[in-house]
């Protein structure tokens, strides 16, 4: 069964998926990754170069490959599905498991903080991430436990937990 990380940035998507793939002995697809591996160009600077309405598309197409491959997989999914419908119901009627990694605010800041605010990948933080955070959250926060069919809220877990609460709910599913 493929799994679908969404949620927002530093919400964990990357280090539960992996941990996650690793436990359910699947590949971990990053859609990030696979866009920067695609185009040689970071995050950054691909939005830098087009703005939103040029990089989600790039997004778009990622997940859609990903999900169309068939194959199982845990899939970090952009955390521009809140914004993108088409996106949405691609993963949600992909018969994939969505999991919304729910953190609050200020943990995402203090993650964000703590990687000096991985200038290079996350566009959307600006000069303030503590106040764009909280916006995106504001903002997305209904959406993305409307995809989900298992949220988990990650405050004060480990990569772990999570996974850990993830495999309950799998085998459940």
């Amino acid at each position: 069964m493929t799994v679908a990380l969404i949620g927002l940035m530093a919400a964990g998507k990357s280090t539960v998926g992996r941990a996650l793939a690793e436990r359910l002995k699947l590949p971990f697809v990053d859609t990030d990754a696979v866009i920067e591996a695609a185009t040689g160009r970071t995050v950054r600077e691909l939005w830098e170069a087009g703005g939103e309405s040029a990089y989600r598309p790039r997004e778009r197409d990622a997940v859609a490959a990903t999900l169309a491959a068939g194959s199982a997989v845990v899939l970090a999914v952009p955390g521009g599905v809140a914004v993108d419908d088409d996106m949405a119901t691609r993963v949600t009627g992909s018969g994939a498991l969505v999991v919304y990694l729910r953190a609050a605010p200020e943990t995402l800041t203090a993650r964000v903080t703590a990687t000096g605010g991985d200038a290079g990948h996350r566009p959307l933080l600006g000069a303030d991430p503590a106040r764009a955070l909280a916006e995106l959250h504001r903002r997305r926060d209904g959406r993305y436990a409307a995809l989900a069919d298992l949220v988990v809220d990650v405050d004060g877990r480990s990569a772990a937990a999570v996974v850990d609460r993830i495999l309950a709910a799998l085998s459940s599913h």
